[in-house]
C-alpha cells in the first residue's frame, strides 16, 4: 500500500537515514517520537507536559505507586522525582494520598487531567504506528519493535522497566477499543 509519508528523505549527500551509524538513527528515531509527543500534547491543552511527565505518568497508570518505585525505576534519586511530582501534582495531573497501612508511604494516582493526556499520546502513537505499518507492514513493525528492545536490553537493569513496558503494551487493545 502506498503512502504519503516518505520513509527516508535523501540527505544533501544522497544518503539516506538508512544509511547512517545505528546511534545516530536511534538518536533522530527518539527526537522525532518525543517533537511530535510533545506537538500532541500542545495541540491538546497540554503543553505544560513534556515527553519525560508523560512517561512517568504511565508508569503511575501501569502501577508504579510512589516516589521510590519511580526512582528506583529512572535510576534517580528520590529527591529529583519528588520535586517532578510536586509539580506534576500542582498542574493537577497527579494526587498524593497516604496509606492507611504504611503512613510513610504517600502512594500516587492520576488525576482525570492525566487521563487525557495519556489518551492524547495514545492517539498520536496510534497514527503513528499506523503510518509505519503502511510503510514496513506488520512482521516490519513487529521486528523494529524486536530490534528495539534488543538494543533496551543491553542494559540489563532495565529488565524492570522492559516488563512494565510489556505489561503497557499487553494492554493497549484493552485500552483503545
Amino acid at each position: 500500500m502506498a503512502s504519503s509519508h516518505p520513509v527516508s528523505p535523501s540527505g544533501a549527500g544522497g544518503e539516506t537515514p538508512a544509511d547512517w551509524e545505528l546511534g545516530l538513527v536511534l538518536a533522530s528515531a527518539h527526537q522525532v517520537w518525543r517533537a511530535r509527543t510533545a506537538t500532541a500534547l500542545a495541540q491538546a491543552g497540554f503543553g505544560d507536559l513534556r515527553p519525560p511527565d508523560v512517561q512517568l505518568l504511565r508508569l503511575v497508570e501501569g502501577g508504579v505507586a510512589t516516589v521510590g518505585e519511580l526512582a528506583a525505576l529512572f535510576t534517580v534519586s528520590k529527591q529529583a522525582v519528588s520535586k517532578v511530582v510536586d509539580t506534576l501534582v500542582g498542574r493537577d495531573y497527579l494526587t498524593r494520598f497516604t496509606d492507611r497501612a504504611d503512613r510513610r508511604r504517600a502512594p500516587l494516582a492520576l488525576t482525570p487531567r492525566a487521563r487525557e493526556a495519556i489518551r492524547v499520546v495514545g492517539r498520536r502513537r496510534e497514527a503513528d504506528q499506523r503510518i509505519l505499518r503502511d510503510q514496513l507492514g506488520e512482521a516490519g513493525v513487529r521486528a523494529l519493535r524486536d530490534g528495539l528492545a534488543a538494543v533496551v536490553a543491553l542494559a540489563p537493569d532495565q529488565e524492570v522497566v522492559l516488563a512494565l513496558a510489556q505489561r503497557l503494551a499487553d494492554a493497549e487493545p484493552a485500552r483503545s477499543g
